[in-house]
């Protein structure tokens, strides 16, 4: 089982690897006002907090392997589509990941407030992940079973990204 851990002191972190360029990039082409809350240095990180990796050849490496081989049975269905539309994380497409739970159009003419709150927050959330990601290394399934993805547009790019957590 794993403990919630809080966010530790930046003195207690993992040393900060340099974010992608393309994230950096992805930054300076967007509103000031549309980028994340934190600042790169000071963003909070899920490195200290992830658990670790299943351990080669255990019960939950199998499990991951099974669940990524059985999701490729979906291959072609209304699933697999709903799983790239999901995976489309570029504004404004992914202001409305959340538009049926939500039953409203949050566009920024709709939801103004809320649509840029969900781009900063999807930028917070991606410098999150970076530390565990650069830290784990660990190969996307995709690049393991050589099975395709429901976004092959994506694949060159997840191949220099970690898939943990």
């Amino acid at each position: 089982m794993v403990r919630w851990q809080p966010w530790p002191s930046l003195s207690e972190a993992a040393p900060a690897k340099r974010p992608r360029r393309a994230f950096l990039r992805y930054r300076r082409s967007v509103p000031a006002s549309w980028q994340g809350t934190w600042l790169l240095d000071r963003c909070p990180t899920a490195w200290p907090g992830s658990p670790p990796l299943p351990a080669k050849g255990s019960p939950a490496e199998a499990l991951d392997r099974e669940i990524a081989s059985r999701s490729l049975e979906l291959q072609d269905s209304p699933r697999w589509a709903l799983a790239a539309g999901d995976a489309d994380l570029m504004f404004p497409h992914a202001a409305n990941i959340f538009s049926c739970a939500l039953g409203t159009d949050n566009s920024i003419n709709e939801m103004p407030c809320l649509y840029r709150l969900l781009h900063r927050t999807l930028a917070d959330a991606g410098l999150s992940t970076y530390r565990a990601k650069n830290h784990h290394a660990r190969k996307c399934p995709f690049m393991v079973n050589g099975r395709p993805t429901c976004t092959p547009e994506e694949e060159g790019h997840l191949e220099k990204d970690g898939s943990y957590p």
